[in-house]
């Protein structure tokens, strides 16, 4: 499986969605004490050829920003 997230100004974004500009919220399962990003895509992927191109799609959806830094 493969999911693409990007967190941006202490936001989450799923890079792989068709919204990805739809703020997604980090949870906490409390029964198996562990975090997760609820509503994240999951593709489920048989190659890393498969992967390249998912992350490609991702990379597009990307939030870019100037700072002085760069």
């Amino acid at each position: 499986r493969c999911s693409y997230i990007e967190i941006y100004n202490e936001n989450t974004f799923d890079l792989l969605s068709n919204d990805s500009n739809e703020i997604l919220p980090i949870v906490e399962d409390v029964h198996r004490k562990e975090f997760f990003v609820k509503g994240v895509n999951e593709i489920l992927v048989n190659s890393k050829k498969e992967i390249l191109e998912i992350l490609k799609k991702g990379e597009i959806n990307r939030h870019y920003a100037l700072t002085n830094l760069n």
